[in-house]
């Protein structure tokens, strides 16, 4: 909470609805939180694909890449939820 105290005592005063974009810190979210209640938080691409590839065998690497980017190149969040439950075992 120091840091976002910090940067909100030099000036930080968005005009509009906060994006913050997280390494995945439930301390952070919790402060931005704590800050602007109405934030939107969204976890880092880059932090989120290491922390799934962290539970796979690396044969399974290149997979989890490719479904990243395909879903962020989708329009919308059903888009990519489906193709995320395409590879969810039945």
């Amino acid at each position: 909470m120091d840091l976002l105290n910090r940067v909100k005592e030099r000036g930080f005063a968005p005009k509009r609805r906060l994006l913050a974009v997280t390494d995945g810190s439930k301390a952070l979210r919790k402060g931005v939180r704590a800050k602007w209640p109405d934030a939107i938080i969204q976890r880092c691409l880059i932090h989120k694909a290491r922390n799934i590839k962290s539970y796979l065998s690396y044969r399974h690497h290149g997979e989890v890449d490719r479904l990243l980017s395909a879903s962020v190149k989708q329009k919308g969040w059903r888009p990519p939820k489906r193709l995320w439950r395409s590879c969810e075992p039945s």
